[in-house]
């Protein structure tokens, strides 16, 4: 498994516990023994990961909309404008 890979769940981690009320040496400490747990099961193994279905991506997408963050969230997911009205559209269109 890619370091750039590791490095970066590590990271989401210790961000994740910071933002839940972790106190950063805990943070730091949960991220470090996720980090371990995977080097040593996929250390060393090629490994692919599936893009997110994008029904999935979408509900997520819509539920991270406020009605007037529109710029926020098109970043946040890398798609344009355009892409969020039509989620939103379909989202409102499937309830």
């Amino acid at each position: 498994m890619s370091d750039v890979l590791v490095e970066f769940i590590r990271e989401e981690i210790y961000q994740e516990g910071m933002r839940r009320g972790l106190d950063p040496k805990n943070a730091l400490d949960t991220a470090s023994v996720v980090e371990a747990r995977i080097r040593q099961t996929f250390g060393g193994h090629e490994m692919y990961i599936h893009a997110m279905k994008k029904g999935a991506r979408n509900q997520l997408i819509f539920a991270d909309f406020s009605g007037n963050n529109h710029d926020q969230v098109c970043l946040k997911w890398g798609i344009s404008r355009r892409t969020l009205q039509r989620i939103v559209a379909d989202s409102y269109g499937a309830r």
